[in-house]
């Protein structure tokens, strides 16, 4: 709208409703991502000898030890981040580009 009329005046924002907003974007964009918090662990290993400490953080889909729900979740978690961050923004701004040349 604001491409199409610049200057016409529309809608007033409060600023409740500005915080809300924001808000929801924040606790949004850490729903989608908090999961790389637990997609990695840090592993180590010595080498030369034992001369050298080599660490590398290794991803929970090739270790063993980690539960098969916890693979399931991180799996869950990374088609919804796809979907919500790369889908759907990119159909919003086909559509929006498509109601700016009309």
């Amino acid at each position: 709208m604001g491409i199409r009329s610049p200057i016409h005046f529309r809608y007033h924002w409060r600023t409740s409703r500005v915080f809300s907003i924001i808000f929801t974007i924040i606790i949004g964009s850490l729903f989608l991502t908090f999961f790389h918090t637990f997609e990695y662990k840090y592993g180590y290993a010595m080498i030369r000898n034992g001369t050298k400490l080599y660490g590398s953080p290794v991803n929970v889909d090739k270790l063993i030890d980690v539960p098969i729900w916890v693979k399931k979740l991180i799996y869950v978690f990374k088609i919804l981040q796809v979907v919500f961050g790369v889908v759907i923004p990119t159909i919003g701004i086909f559509i929006f580009n498509m109601l700016v040349a009309e």
